[in-house]
């Protein structure tokens, strides 16, 4: 994404040996209608290849830099970003971060079933994404060996200048933590 490459990030299910969980993690995709009766593969796919999508093993996310949901172009050098987090009542919900061009400028509490905003400033083109995450504890911990609730966006683009496109901001002359040591072990 620094270098301009728009590659849709998805969760997907790795098993190969008996007592793995299958079908855990998994992407959510946006539809206009999402009745099993008015499913159209063309335009699933599209809003796929669009990034309209988020990766989960539990948590489930509803994220817009201002009206710009997932995958979508925000026009100005400021907005209001929008983050709400609903989970099942055994999956725990602690924490969510927002980046910026990859680099964390946001971290706070919060749980199933509550919202957050987060006014951000653009001094050029840029993305922004979302993570959630909770501790892998009680029930969930017993259902799902191994996994952690955690839930990550596809970027919602920043058109910062006005000019009706995105421009990739390129490598920083630091690249953020999140790229050079994605485990936290900086």
């Amino acid at each position: 994404l620094l270098q301009g490459e728009r590659k849709m990030a998805t969760a997907n299910s790795d098993s190969h040996r008996l007592g793995h969980v299958v079908g855990l993690p998994r992407t959510y995709v946006a539809v206009d209608d999402d009745r099993v009766e008015a499913f159209d593969e063309a335009r699933f796919v599209a809003s796929l290849r669009a990034g309209r999508a988020f990766g989960t093993t539990g948590p489930l996310l509803s994220v817009r830099l201002d009206e710009a949901g997932l995958g979508d172009l925000h026009a100005g050098g400021t907005g209001i970003l929008h983050v709400a987090v609903e989970a099942a009542p055994w999956v725990p919900v602690a924490e969510w971060r927002a980046y910026v061009d990859g680099e964390l400028v946001h971290r706070a509490p919060i749980e199933a079933g509550a919202s957050a905003s987060l006014p951000l400033v653009f001094p050029r083109d840029a993305f922004v994404t979302v993570e959630v995450e909770g501790p892998a504890t009680g029930l969930y911990a017993e259902a799902l060996p191994g996994f952690v609730p955690f839930a990550f966006t596809n970027p919602i683009y920043v058109d910062a200048d006005g000019d009706g496109r995105w421009q990739a901001p390129g490598w920083p002359d630091r690249l953020p933590r999140t790229i050079r040591d994605p485990l936290g072990g900086d």
